[in-house]
């Protein structure tokens, strides 16, 4: 008994999930007219300013100075984005010895054709 109303839980469960399915090809038909992969990559160089919280560093004479962030942003461009493409972010911190273009957003021609950019690869996923 305990089998067979498994059987047919399975059978109802694949059943809605095609009916699930059919019904999403029938909506991304509709907006066939949308970009699901970027046409381009943007990129954009701006400072994030702020003060230096107290404590965050070990030696205490920078607490409360002045600071900044230095944000490298490569996105992706679509020209219409369907709705059913997720927002998606990755934040990639480099160390004490390499800068972050240099390690994540080298702009060199890779052998073969395209780029060695790391954050030009993620944005066009």
């Amino acid at each position: 008994m305990a089998v067979r109303t498994m059987v047919r839980r399975c059978l109802t469960l694949s059943l809605c999930m095609l009916m699930a399915g059919s019904a999403l090809t029938a909506t991304e038909s509709l907006a066939a007219d949308c970009d699901t992969v970027p046409i381009d990559v943007e990129t954009t160089d701006y400072s994030l300013p702020f003060e230096m919280p107290s404590g965050l560093m070990p030696d205490p004479q920078f607490d409360g100075l002045p600071a900044q962030l230095e944000v490298h942003r490569v996105r992706p461009v679509y020209a219409d984005k369907c709705p059913s493409v997720p927002n998606r972010a990755v934040v990639l911190v480099h160390g004490r010895s390499v800068t972050g273009p240099v390690a994540f957003d080298l702009r060199y021609p890779a052998p073969g054709g395209g780029t060695l950019s790391v954050q030009e690869d993620l944005a066009r996923v």
